[in-house]
């Protein structure tokens, strides 16, 4: 990552705002995970009790990819769910971002061999940078339920995505009819254990492919995840007041203007709540108004996966700024923090 400074004298100037780029400046410094925060998220064996929720929010350039591992007994109940998987890395040119590939080298980092099978593959909606990588991924971890949002007239790489889901043998659901309770509700099951996903939102007839976007929220311990897909202010405006309050907020359409509104952030965000923004390179996103917007209310708890990708190509941007959230089963208690300490990136 290109940063002026090394770490150690980065963490000296946390008081005087975050030297990582952010128009306007986050503040809080950098978020460093610790290394038992390091080491319970990499290293899970088979056959380990694992008592906490773990979420990634993966570094794929611009796109979308979040990994949640949930309790249980690694193997046996706890589930490996991925929503979204970046884009496809095609072309091979320097504004294509290869998001299957940061995904599958995050899983290899944390011990999720090849063959080793996710429970659910979701796609909040067919825009190529959130379900480009999904025959990627599917290449190397075959997948019980693969979540469909039910929008159509998708392009080439969703077509193809759907066919790598049906050639791995997966179920197909339509998010907004299939494997739900009454309440809009996976408990059970595939979802992994003492944990409850809602689905907030589905939309398959949206003006929009954004407004079509799968909303969900993921409640442990009595805490809240709420994870946007490309959302915007409509879908905000829509989700009930039940909603909230929500500890993690994974923002809507990676920081774009018609997002995180003052209303809804106002309306959701818990005390001391962190949001993380999933960018890239990428012209006007993460929209200053915006990131400020979330900086008055999260201060330094604000996490942002373009962090120093300043001048890098969108392709270069992807892998280095992996955001990991826990939410311990014992106590609830969160934390959020960037897995890797700021490096030097070599100029692309």
């Amino acid at each position: 990552m290109r940063v002026a400074v090394g770490i150690a004298f980065a963490l000296t100037l946390a008081g005087a705002g975050c030297v990582d780029i952010a128009l306007p400046p986050v503040g809080g410094g950098p978020r460093v995970c610790s290394a038992e925060m390091r080491a319970g998220f990499l290293h899970t064996e088979p056959g380990a009790e694992r008592p906490d929720l773990w979420i990634a929010f993966v570094d794929v350039g611009h796109g979308d990819a979040t990994w949640l591992r949930t309790p249980g007994t690694v193997g046996v109940d706890a589930a490996e769910i991925l929503i979204d998987a970046g884009d496809d890395g095609l072309p091979a040119a320097p504004h294509v971002p290869d998001g299957g590939a940061a995904v599958l080298e995050l899983m290899a980092r944390a011990g999720f061999a090849p063959g080793h099978p996710l429970d659910v593959l979701a796609i909040t909606h067919p825009d190529k940078d959130h379900h480009g990588g999904t025959a990627a991924v599917l290449a190397r971890h075959p997948v019980g339920v693969f979540l469909d949002p039910g929008r159509g007239a998708g392009g080439p790489t969703w077509i193809r995505a759907q066919r790598a889901a049906r050639s791995a043998g997966a179920i197909r659901w339509v998010a907004p009819t299939d494997g739900l309770d009454g309440a809009g509700r996976w408990s059970t099951g595939r979802w992994g254990r003492d944990l409850t996903v809602r689905l907030l939102a589905a939309d398959p007839d949206a003006r929009t492919d954004n407004g079509a976007s799968l909303v969900f929220e993921v409640l442990f311990r009595g805490r809240r995840v709420l994870l946007m897909g490309d959302a915007g202010a409509e879908v905000e405006a829509r989700l009930g007041p039940e909603v909230g309050p929500v500890d993690v907020l994974r923002t809507g359409h990676h920081g774009g203007a018609d997002t995180s509104t003052s209303a809804f952030l106002d309306r959701v965000l818990a005390p001391g709540a962190s949001a993380v923004i999933s960018a890239g390179e990428w012209t006007g996103l993460p929209h200053r108004e915006v990131v400020q917007r979330l900086a008055e209310r999260v201060g330094g708890r604000l996490l942002r996966t373009d962090r120093g990708d300043g001048g890098a190509s969108r392709r270069a941007a992807a892998g280095d700024d992996h955001v990991v959230a826990r939410i311990t089963g014992a106590e609830g208690a969160v934390e959020v923090c960037f897995l890797d300490p700021d490096t030097e990136r070599a100029p692309p």
